[in-house]
């Protein structure tokens, strides 16, 4: 779950930054400390943590990225006004699902 968050996470940042340098000409080096590019880097993170998740390495990673996908999906809720309140239970998911797991990883590691 937190690679398919993260990935579309990521799509969709990248989409909306297109569209704003396409449609309004917005220069590319404004975009550096915008809430896209913010955005952007945890939907990565998360996508490759999900990876280390499946493998059942690195707990705390695992734990890390889930939490800053939870995280980046209220930001996603504050900064649309509550019109994305959906991603809000998306982002308690996979957190959920790893904190359940710890268990496996305390045996597989022993």
């Amino acid at each position: 779950m937190l690679i398919v968050l993260g990935i579309a996470l990521t799509y969709v940042q990248v989409g909306l930054m297109t569209y704003d340098i396409i449609h309004y000409g917005v220069p590319v080096s404004q975009y550096l400390l915008s809430p896209y590019i913010v955005m952007v880097f945890p939907g990565v993170f998360s996508t490759i943590c999900g990876g280390l998740c499946v493998k059942r390495r690195y707990w705390k990673v695992c734990f890390s990225s889930a939490l800053l996908l939870l995280l980046m999906m209220i930001y996603w809720c504050v900064v649309t006004g509550g019109g994305a309140w959906f991603a809000i239970p998306l982002g308690i998911a996979p957190l959920i699902f790893v904190l359940l797991r710890k268990r496996d990883w305390q045996k597989s590691q022993a």
